[in-house]
């Protein structure tokens, strides 16, 4: 080919590059930065709770998360009497560059749109959520999300009914998601008809036999309809199906120490309770610590309630239970100091006339 024939490359019009502004406007909104944040966070309480063990919860709130910058001693000796501390972001400043990211990224670089049905459901743009749920459904009618959408947009709409048949059409379509069997407990709950909605839960577990949310969520409407024996089955089988679960063993453990109360009952709370001795949880504690004061052992249950104060100084649950097991350990005065706090707070509280007869008698 001469030069006569041959073709002339097409003019190609360099893009002018990013200002720098723009460049910074990018990385501030950019998913990649979101990303590295939450690793962040995920090594920071990571790091945290590890630290726990050493310095105590307040101390890793104060020094890990209330803070910019933290220097996290690992204990882990590197060389001669050197140990390695590690610098890591503080949850304020990862809070701080995910604020901005959110804000750059979600409100200057993405369109809104449709596309976000909680935000149409935030906005009560109805319509526009159930059009969207509809594009979905059309275009993977397989896909069960969309039942679930429609029984949540019609919740948020106040439609009970329509909400109700949402969660059955989804029970019908899907029968092994667990989703809709709750979604109609929940309908019911809220209707008051309690054994209702127990019945749909009962439902989902014969589809989902080993379904712990399932059974769960049982088991807590059967403790609120008052049928006590039949809800401590129900915690039963879920530490039988799941022993690790700390939930579920401090619900059996509670609930054997306020609706049974014999020594048999007491002695399996205390069993099911005694890996909270290092716990961090206020609640955990304190049902470790109300068993061993059920059982007589007050001495044992007095510094254990103590902590579980110390976690959650303003639960008067808390202090009403540390009240009267200081009373009973010989502390009389700061146990009926703690006692009358807890009364006066107005809160109903189970155990509260035998505060009230404990201390009046002394």
């Amino acid at each position: 080919m001469n030069a006569a024939s041959a073709p002339i490359p097409p003019v190609v019009q360099a893009r002018p590059p990013a200002s720098i502004a723009r460049r910074i406007v990018d990385a501030l909104g950019s998913m990649r930065l979101a990303v590295w944040t939450m690793l962040f966070f995920g090594i920071l309480t990571w790091a945290g709770t590890l630290a726990q063990k050493d310095l105590g919860l307040y101390v890793v709130q104060r020094d890990f998360f209330e803070s910019f910058f933290v220097r996290w001693d690992t204990g882990v000796e590197v060389a001669d009497k050197f140990v390695l501390k590690i610098p890591l972001p503080g949850g304020y400043l990862l809070m701080l560059v995910m604020f901005v990211n959110l804000v750059v990224g979600g409100m200057l670089r993405v369109r809104w749109s449709a596309r976000n049905i909680g935000i149409l459901i935030t906005q009560r743009r109805f319509d526009d959520a159930n059009a969207r749920i509809d594009e979905i459904a059309k275009r993977d009618p397989k896909n069960v999300l969309p039942y679930q959408l429609r029984g949540e947009v019609a919740l948020a709409r106040g439609d009970v009914p329509a909400a109700e048949s949402a969660y059955r059409k989804m029970v019908e379509f899907a029968p092994t998601v667990p989703a809709g069997y709750l979604g109609l407990a929940r309908i019911k709950t809220q209707r008051n008809a309690i054994d209702d909605a127990i019945a749909a839960l009962q439902e989902g577990e014969r589809a989902i036999p080993d379904n712990n949310s399932l059974t769960a969520a049982r088991a807590e409407l059967l403790s609120r309809a008052g049928r006590t024996d039949d809800s401590i089955a129900a915690y039963e089988t879920l530490v039988k199906r799941a022993p690790d679960d700390e939930v579920f063993a401090n619900n059996l453990a509670y609930q054997l120490i306020e609706s049974k109360g014999d020594k048999a009952s007491l002695e399996r709370a205390l069993a099911l309770t005694t890996r909270f001795k290092s716990s961090s949880n206020p609640g955990y504690l304190d049902t470790l610590g109300w068993a061993h004061y059920k059982l007589g052992q007050y001495a044992e249950a007095a510094p254990v309630l103590e902590r579980s104060v110390q976690l959650a100084p303003d639960a008067p649950l808390l202090q009403l239970h540390l009240g009267m097991a200081l009373y009973k350990s010989g502390n009389t005065v700061k146990g009926q100091e703690l006692v009358n706090k807890a009364l006066g707070s107005n809160a109903k509280l189970p155990g509260a006339d035998e505060a009230r007869k404990l201390i009046s008698q002394g």
